[in-house]
């Protein structure tokens, strides 16, 4: 579920809005300023060396200005507040999403009461929500088929849902995310190859690294595959990029990991195990607003076998039996009691770069690739 940020405040009058922001206790000479910011000001459009004719606009921010997003997120603060305790709910920004449990029909009643609060809310704060954008999905195996609706029309059911950039399917294998990023870093990497075309290969790889890599590693803590096919397809334009740069610059080499080895870089899977393994070290050393047995296990005594950070995997289901804190578990208990000395993140990242492949990586499926 969205909220129509565009629209936002052109359905807020200034005076509402205002007076929304005197409830947070802000000082009446601040709400004088944001008052002067707003009100009154006049503003034209610019399309490339076009202007639009001057105008003095009602309501609303100036599109692009710093204080914009702020006011909107105060502005909707109080959302949650609407929310029935029978609702789970997490608000990123204009992304608001509303969950819970289904089992029954009353627990669909209870979800679809979690929606009215919210069309209530925004009815009251005369900020619209984006139809288009307010999608169900399912999932794991529910007995009940709710229709549930938003301002008296059916909400769109749907496989998948892009959330803060990560597609999430309803069978939580992420392999339409994977797959479009994929064919995103393939279509980058062959761009990049023809549009340098001479340089040497210390420049070919440093943009790799800028250009096609992140394409492929944002937020891989939430999707890292664990089914071989998967794996697999997410290191394929590593592979591929290496061998065509290769035969470019004709270097001759044995297989990928040799490749590798000359382009000076590690396997895709290794630096997810890598980032696995830094968020868990920030999870445990109180560098996230959350506590480790939020998520994890925690031992009652220390384990003589394991260095003192060890921890546990929580009960878990068959569709969260590879999520994260499940995942990492025998990766992170599996590194070296050297880990007990170290402080901080920077010096973690240091200390897991240093170690071999095995250390870092328990079980990997990289073993088996061919060239």
């Amino acid at each position: 579920m969205y909220f129509d940020y565009e629209k936002a405040f052109d359905r807020v009058r200034h005076k509402c809005l205002l007076q929304k922001l005197s409830t947070f206790g802000i000082h009446q000479q601040i709400l004088k300023w944001i008052a002067n910011f707003l009100v009154g000001r006049e503003h034209s459009v610019k399309i490339n060396d076009s202007y639009s004719s001057v105008f003095v606009p009602c309501s609303g921010c100036p599109q692009g200005s710093v204080l914009a997003p702020l006011l909107f997120l105060l502005f909707i603060n109080d959302i949650g507040d609407a929310i029935p305790d029978g609702c789970h709910h997490k608000l990123f920004a204009d992304d608001l999403k509303i969950y819970r449990s289904v089992d029954s029909v009353s627990d669909a009643l209870e979800l679809q009461a979690g929606i009215d609060s919210v069309e209530g809310w925004s009815d009251e704060n005369w900020l619209d929500l984006s139809g288009p954008k307010t999608v169900v999905l399912r999932q794991g195996k529910s007995p009940v088929d709710f229709e549930y609706v938003v301002g008296g029309n059916p909400i769109t059911p749907s496989r998948e849902v892009r959330d803060l950039g990560i597609l999430v399917d309803s069978k939580l294998t992420f392999e339409p995310h994977i797959n479009k990023i994929v064919r995103g870093a393939t279509i980058a990497l062959h761009h990049l190859i023809r549009a340098l075309p001479d340089v040497d290969l210390q420049l070919f790889m440093t943009a790799f690294k800028t250009y096609v890599r992140p394409k492929l590693e944002y937020g891989t803590e939430v999707f890292n595959p664990h089914l071989k096919r998967l794996v697999k397809r997410m290191e394929k334009p590593q592979r591929t990029f290496t061998k065509k740069v290769l035969k470019l610059k004709k270097i001759e080499f044995r297989s990928y990991e040799h490749r590798l080895q000359i382009c000076g870089l590690d396997s895709l899977e290794h630096r997810r195990a890598l980032a696995d393994l830094r968020t868990t070290f920030k999870l445990l050393n109180g560098d996230y607003d959350l506590a480790p047995n939020a998520l994890f296990q925690l031992p009652y005594r220390h384990n003589p076998r394991l260095h003192n950070r060890a921890v546990y995997k929580p009960p878990f289901t068959s569709a969260s039996q590879h999520a994260f804190w499940n995942r990492v578990v025998n990766n992170w208990n599996s590194l070296p009691a050297s880990l007990n000395n170290i402080a901080n993140v920077d010096a973690f990242t240091a200390f897991a770069r240093s170690l071999d492949s095995s250390q870092v990586l328990v079980d990997p499926v990289f073993s088996s690739f061919v060239a």
